[in-house]
């Protein structure tokens, strides 16, 4: 498993050459703007258009995945409308028909269940490989062997023939946790075995997601603005007739991911941006993988892939913000090698967002600051890029206008939490309480409402000029070791945020996590709601699906 977590040679060169100091939101340093690796800024920006010129990004677009909710209609301050190309035109819209509504198995309207059926020997089999990883590895043993289903069913349909299951996650978290997350797999003895359209079931439940709603609350806003993302909703799970437990329902990103978003999905899908998930059995030619993870040239990046998708995609990860996809330097992330387009970034596994960090977390300054920091060397060179570090800038702003309306968002976290409330009190597996639970939803809808004033203050100041040297060495001006966002606290253990946060610590005080962005970090959940994640700066906050294929 250890090598599940090793850092590729290629993505560890490029940070040899960072040199980074911190740099906080408030008061941000005047620095020398040296234009980035290429030293030649963009053609400068029209300005965004009015919302809604662009039929390809406005909210709601897929109207197969949020079913009532269209665009957000947020004012709070920021003027962000459609951003447009660095030509000054505005983006085509995508493909028609793309993407694709989700599949039947995402009804968002209704809690989904799964039940399945398993000789009892196979189901022994699954407690015992969760139970002994340690054992496991240290005997050469498989962690995640495939075990067969005596039948799956969802509503009406069932099926009975070559349905396999097996284990899921990080297996260092396994013996900490008794709920066992699964991946249910209709192709492993049949290539063509399809479940209601999809190869897989993935049923997450990781241990620090104690609202369970992260995932499903930050694919829908990606998805509101025409990012492929995932589709995700909830599900009972029941086994050989009892119930087990509650999972985020979460779309695998495979071969009929890249049908439902893309024109074509005949390119290389890159897992972490190394293991290659698509196009296995054809040999094909993944030197354009190496070079990409080779280059960090401005202007040979774009002749790659399209940079404004990713700069989109990290601006969500630095709106929400997650702390472990690839803006953060984190594994949760992976790489289309499009046909038509180049290199996308696609997001994955979003449960370390949200109220995980703090509602003041600085969208240019902040990446992890321990050891499962995995590198950003495409973050670092684009934003370290006068140009595409402003334009940077407009997209956080333009997500912040059409998808973040505390409103809508706050709405979702109800309706969702309703529809799971019954389930969530029934898991007794759940490596929390009930009472934790609902205060967890409290503290995310709180969140979202603190997050968005701050991400206003944040692009008027950005706007105003006076953020203009930020991460003017290396992009980003963070360091590894230590940080102050938004000069409301510091952080490396002190606890001397002006009350609100204390990081790395036994997170014992119950009384800290009482709104958005007052929490404590790296501890176990304690009583009376205190849940202290063990989040982004911990070991519990990096690869939370690390050696998952």
């Amino acid at each position: 498993m250890s090598s599940s977590r090793t850092l590729p040679l290629l993505m560890v060169l490029p940070l040899l050459a960072c040199t980074e100091g911190p740099a906080p939101y408030t008061p941000l340093p005047s620095g020398i703007d040296a234009g980035g690796p290429t030293g030649e800024e963009l053609p400068p920006d029209a300005g965004p258009p009015s919302s809604g010129e662009d039929a390809g990004t406005d909210a709601g677009v897929d109207a197969g995945t949020d079913a009532g909710v269209g665009a957000t209609g947020a004012d709070g301050g920021v003027d962000a409308g459609v951003p447009p190309r660095r030509d000054g035109g505005v983006e085509p819209p995508p493909p028609p028909g793309k993407p694709e509504a989700c599949p039947i198995l995402f009804d968002d309207a209704t809690l989904q269940t799964f039940e399945i059926t398993i000789a009892p020997e196979e189901w022994a089999a699954l407690q015992e490989e969760h139970a002994n990883v340690e054992a496991r590895e240290e005997a050469n043993l498989p962690l995640e062997p495939y075990h067969p289903l005596l039948s799956f069913r969802h509503d009406t349909r069932m099926t009975t023939g070559g349905v396999m299951i097996r284990l899921r996650g990080n297996p260092d978290w396994w013996e900490r946790q008794q709920k066992m997350q699964f991946q249910v797999s209709f192709n492993e003895n049949n290539p063509d075995g399809r479940f209601r359209g999809l190869r897989k079931v993935v049923l997450d439940s990781g241990h620090y997601n104690t609202s369970y709603l992260r995932d499903r609350l930050a694919m829908s806003v990606l998805r509101d603005l025409g990012l492929p993302a995932p589709c995700v909703n909830h599900a009972r799970l029941v086994v050989n007739g009892q119930f087990y437990g509650l999972y985020t329902h979460i779309e695998k990103v495979d071969r009929e991911f890249l049908e439902r978003n893309f024109e074509d999905p005949d390119g290389n899908l890159y897992k972490k941006g190394q293991e290659l998930k698509t196009n296995e059995d054809e040999s094909p030619d993944t030197e354009r993988s190496q070079l990409f993870w080779n280059t960090f040239n401005v202007d040979e990046l774009e002749e790659l892939g399209d940079v404004d998708q990713w700069l989109k995609v990290w601006a969500v990860e630095a709106l929400i913000p997650d702390a472990d996809g690839y803006w953060a330097g984190g594994w949760n992330f992976y790489l289309y090698d499009d046909p038509r387009q180049g290199f996308l970034y696609l997001p994955w596994d979003i449960d370390l967002a949200w109220d995980n960090l703090p509602a003041d977390t600085d969208p240019l300054t902040w990446h992890k600051d321990n050891h499962n920091f995995n590198g950003r060397p495409h973050v670092e060179s684009l934003l370290s890029h006068s140009a595409w570090r402003k334009r940077f800038v407009e997209h956080v702003a333009w997500a912040r206008k059409q998808a973040f309306d505390p409103d809508v968002l706050q709405d979702r976290i109800d309706t969702w939490a309703a529809q799971i409330e019954d389930a969530a009190s029934e898991d007794t597996l759940a490596p929390w309480t009930f009472e934790q639970h609902r205060r967890a939803v409290q503290r995310l809808r709180n969140f979202v409402e603190a997050r968005a004033r701050f991400i206003d203050d944040w692009v008027e100041y950005q706007r105003s000029g006076a953020g203009a040297g930020a991460g003017t060495d290396a992009g980003t001006g963070t360091d590894a070791g230590t940080r102050a966002d938004a000069g409301t606290r510091t952080d490396a253990g002190t606890g001397t945020d002006a009350g609100t946060r204390t990081d790395a610590g036994s997170g014992t005080d119950a009384g800290t996590e009482t709104d958005a962005g007052t929490r404590t970090d790296a501890g176990t959940e304690t009583d009376a709601g205190t849940e202290t994640d063990a989040g982004a700066e911990t070991d519990a906050g990096a690869e939370a699906d690390a050696g998952e294929p």
